[in-house]
């Protein structure tokens, strides 16, 4: 669902709402099925504070039945110069859930006999975050634009594989 409103000559609002039901199967996950249930609820106000400059922000909030609730902000300034040129700064957050893969993977693969290669998901994984900074340059032609962007992300929780036992014995 969403919904976009106009609450003056220089101000806008877009909100919103969703949901989804996962139901999976797989033999990479084991026998059993699993289910995740995602919602959320999100709101993004553009005020243009001159003719040339108009401010962005906005907000998310993602439930999941897994890993919970993540709340991501986000906000904007653009201002347009003269001859078709603009500069932009932004910062935001975000996050990458777990996959269903990530979650419930379960798999043995046999390497010899009496070893094994065994991949396990895990239920108690939470999202990667991300914080973003962003800074840009346009200029618009009659065939297109020329851009340039400076960037800054800080990525953390990130998600990989690691070993739980060795054989013949730890390292």
């Amino acid at each position: 669902l969403q919904q976009t409103r106009r609450l003056g000559t220089r101000n806008s609002m877009v909100y919103g709402a969703s949901y989804r039901a996962v139901d999976f199967n797989s033999d990479i996950t084991g026998p059993q099925s699993h289910h995740e249930d995602l919602e959320a609820v999100y709101l993004q106000d553009e005020q243009r504070v001159s003719t040339r400059t108009s401010l962005f922000g906005g907000m998310r909030i993602d439930k999941n039945s897994l890993y919970g609730t993540q709340f991501t902000p986000r906000m904007s300034m653009v201002h347009h110069l003269p001859n078709r040129q603009s500069l932009r700064m932004s910062y935001g957050t975000a996050f990458h859930a777990p996959t269903l893969l990530n979650s419930y993977e379960n798999i043995n693969l046999p390497i010899t006999p009496g070893i094994e290669i065994k991949a396990l998901g895990s239920t108690q994984l939470s999202p990667e975050k991300v914080i973003s900074y962003e800074a840009g340059y346009r200029k618009e032609f009659r065939s297109g634009f020329l851009g340039i962007n400076i960037f800054y992300n800080s990525v953390s929780k990130i998600i990989g594989s690691a070993p739980t036992s060795f054989f013949p014995s730890p390292p």
